[in-house]
């Protein structure tokens, strides 16, 4: 593994998750990653469990142009998806019910996921959080 030392911010919730690219393909920091789904990341190392060996890896700082120390946790993007899984926080029910309920049906139907593909039928495509601003609720009707 061959990690960019360009490490990117990404805004979650209000909390920044740095993210690095290892073969062209995004790591996320598993510490910020705790915080996000748990509110701390001390005492969560259980949470990297269930991951699979090659969903999650160590970076030493060193790589990253930091200053000598502890390596770093990385999880992969399956990883990521994983750990927001199996969280009941209702930040990663948010995530869960859009994945769950728009993109996997999508692409059991469709054969593909397009962003932004159900806005056109008047129905929210990604979670309100990821967009930055709020987002009014897709009306319902009854059947008649």
């Amino acid at each position: 593994m061959n990690p960019n030392a360009n490490v990117s911010l990404f805004n979650f919730n209000g909390h920044d998750v740095r993210v690095v690219e290892i073969d062209g393909e995004p790591w996320f920091r598993g510490a910020d990653l705790l915080t996000n789904i748990y509110g701390t990341s001390q005492g969560k190392a259980w949470a990297y469990r269930p991951l699979n060996p090659s969903e999650i890896t160590m970076i030493d700082r060193i790589n990253l142009g930091m200053k000598a120390g502890r390596a770093l946790t990385f999880v992969s993007e399956s990883g990521l998806y994983k750990m927001v899984m199996r969280s009941d926080k209702p930040e990663a029910r948010q995530f869960q019910d859009w994945v769950t309920r728009e993109v996997l049906p999508s692409i059991r139907k469709d054969g593909g996921y397009v962003l932004g593909e159900r806005a056109r039928c008047g129905i929210l495509s990604t979670p309100s959080h990821l967009l930055d601003h709020p987002a009014t609720p897709p009306t319902t009707t009854a059947a008649r």
